[in-house]
């Protein structure tokens, strides 16, 4: 890790949900050099947006790739999507979120349960004066 980064102290990292924000937050993750589970309710990825598929976004694709999910659509060899069209729902699935969590998959950093239903998330044994990766402050 460059520019004075220090590499994480835990390197596993839970992703509750396979949509938009989940791939995003994986993808990150995996470049950062986290082991990634992302758990997803739906039989498939971005299940709740399959269930507005049909609908046509309120913002275009600008708004809807990041700088580096954009990279990894080039790097795939994938069609970038124009700015200035805003996607349906399926769109972005078809377009964006799948290859997002193909090229997961074939990083070897990312395992994606789906059908998984995540019942209780806890902090272990840290307690609410301690943070995560910085100093204990337990007496």
């Amino acid at each position: 890790m460059g520019g004075g980064q220090r590499m994480p102290q835990f390197t596993k990292l839970f992703v509750i949900g396979g949509g938009p924000i989940g791939l995003e937050a994986a993808i990150h993750a995996v470049k950062q050099g986290f082991d990634v589970t992302i758990f997803e309710k739906s039989s498939t990825i971005a299940g709740n947006v399959h269930e507005w598929a049909h609908v046509e976004l309120f913002s275009s694709w600008s708004l809807n790739m990041s700088k580096l999910g954009r990279e990894i659509l080039a790097g795939m060899g994938k069609e970038m999507p124009k700015d200035d069209v805003f996607p349906t729902g399926q769109g972005l699935i078809d377009q964006y979120l799948t290859p997002l969590s193909e090229w997961l998959k074939a990083s070897g950093r990312c395992e994606i349960r789906l059908g998984a239903r995540v019942v209780s998330i806890g902090r272990g044994t840290l307690l609410k004066r301690e943070d995560i990766g910085g100093k204990s402050k337990r007496p």
